[in-house]
């Protein structure tokens, strides 16, 4: 007579031996722990209200511009000869004077010791929490 194990039996068998080697398995030691102390922060921008403001004026040119209008003829008819005579005027000429810009006005912002500064940034007065400056009116 054959006896017929169930599959249950088996997985008990069979798992059993694999949980008892488990339980004997070393349980790694716990890592040592180590603080890390953060550098202190610097800061990446300057105040606006640290820097000198510069105004650097636009660089212009000045031009001149000629302006020719041609003048009709004038014709005049003789009364002795009955001729037609015809009188040319000289061209209208006109010269004005244009200035023209060929670099626009600047504003730059350093430090006192003259290190132009490019990064700005604003404080409020009661935190320490920066925030980006607003855009300078371009009037």
């Amino acid at each position: 007579m054959k006896t017929q194990i169930s599959y249950v039996t088996k997985a008990i068998i069979i798992g059993l031996p694999l949980l008892v080697l488990s339980a004997c398995a070393s349980t790694p030691d716990e890592p040592e722990i180590v603080e890390i102390t953060p550098e202190p922060i610097q800061q990446g921008c300057y105040p606006i209200a640290s820097l000198e403001k510069v105004v650097i004026p636009e660089e212009t040119k000045t031009v001149y511009g000629s302006t020719i209008i041609e003048s009709p003829s004038e014709f005049v008819t003789d009364p002795q000869t009955g001729e037609t005579i015809e009188i040319k005027k000289p061209p209208v000429e006109e010269m004005q004077e244009y200035t023209v810009v060929t670099k626009e006005a600047e504003i730059i912002y350093q430090t006192p010791e003259g290190e132009v500064v490019t990064d700005i940034c604003e404080l409020y007065e009661n935190t320490e929490e920066m925030i980006e400056p607003a855009p300078a009116p371009t009037e």
